[in-house]
């Protein structure tokens, strides 16, 4: 029996697997204008994310969008996306996963996603606020608000489309060895 049960080999390879998958999908998305709104991206890097905390649990998303993060900004060059992103990802994760944990029986996965995407960004309009000292950085609050539930309704469909793609005995055993 393993030290560190938490970290056997197959999840270790799964999770680094999502992890790849979020970065290839940050760096993709990286390379697409931004919608309507300067650095505003649909996060579709969050989709693995997402099923790394219905699938292993709030731990594992949040290592997800840490390592996803970190080694997006160091690939792409960009300090920023550092500061900003993992300042916003991380605490739009916990958020994330203390609605899953606390309130999956009453909430979706949708409503989960849709929720932590506007969390995502109004912690990135916060950051922003704080380093600039600009408040007419609140006029995007609206706009944000708005692209965060489109964004986060397509991460949530699209995540409960994969889960539920999922063979039933494959899902539970990958539940099973949480």
């Amino acid at each position: 029996m393993s030290v560190f049960p938490r970290f056997q080999a197959k999840k270790v390879g799964a999770i680094s697997m999502l992890t790849a998958l979020a970065l290839i999908a940050f760096l993709l998305e990286s390379l697409l204008p931004a919608l309507f709104i300067p650095g505003a991206k649909a996060g579709l890097s969050n989709v693995f994310s997402l099923l790394a905390l219905v699938i292993y649990g709030p731990f594992e998303a949040v290592l997800v969008v840490g390592i996803r993060t970190i080694l997006g900004s160091i690939i792409v060059g960009n300090p920023a996306v550092l500061l900003y992103s993992l300042t916003a990802g991380e605490i739009s994760v916990l958020f994330a996963s203390f609605l899953f944990v606390f309130f999956k029986d009453r909430l979706s996965v949708v409503a989960i996603s849709v929720s932590s995407a506007v969390m995502h960004n109004t912690v990135q309009l916060l950051v922003y606020r704080i380093i600039t000292l600009n408040t007419a950085v609140y006029a995007f609050f609206p706009y944000l608000i708005v692209l965060g539930t489109i964004a986060g309704l397509i991460v949530g469909t699209l995540s409960l489309w994969t889960v539920k793609g999922i063979p039933s005995p494959v899902f539970e055993r990958l539940l099973n060895e949480r």
